[in-house]
């Protein structure tokens, strides 16, 4: 695969489609855990790539942008650090261990319970229904 593919506009579609074809080329050689092993290194060095190459084109956009009208620039923001309301960091800390009690009420087999932060009263923890799984992922180690 050469770079000058990548410098055409290629849709999002043709480069899922390239994309299966060549795990499909290069899985009729090697293992799809090798597959694998290579689409994940693949996948590292390009998330490296793109953060080097943003930091080089950031020099250059305010020049050069015209040239590329499939692209803008999104400027970032401050972020406010809501736990220094202490307040807001209390219940903040109360709702984690609301999860982390949630959590436990699903594995065990006798009631939990937990104070109410508005009345002071102890609650019973309910079991919640499962909203979702994870998928299930091959992890690689780079």
């Amino acid at each position: 695969m050469k770079i000058e593919i990548f410098k055409s506009k290629l849709s999002k579609g043709q480069l899922e489609a390239m994309a299966i074809d060549t795990i499909q080329k290069q899985m009729e050689n090697v293992s799809p855990l090798e597959s694998l092993r290579f689409a994940k290194k693949l996948y590292y060095f390009s998330d490296k790539l793109i953060k080097e190459a943003e930091k080089e084109a950031k020099m250059v956009w305010d020049q050069e942008k015209e040239a590329y009208p499939d692209m803008n620039y999104t400027q970032g923001g401050a972020i406010l650090d809501l736990n220094a309301f202490e307040y807001r960091k209390e219940i903040a800390d109360h709702l984690k261990s609301i999860d982390e009690q949630l959590k436990l009420a699903q594995k065990s087999e006798a009631p939990l319970f937990i104070v109410n932060l508005v009345t002071g009263e102890p609650t019973q923890v309910p079991k919640v229904p499962i909203k979702n799984y994870r998928k299930d992922t091959i992890n690689v180690k780079i």
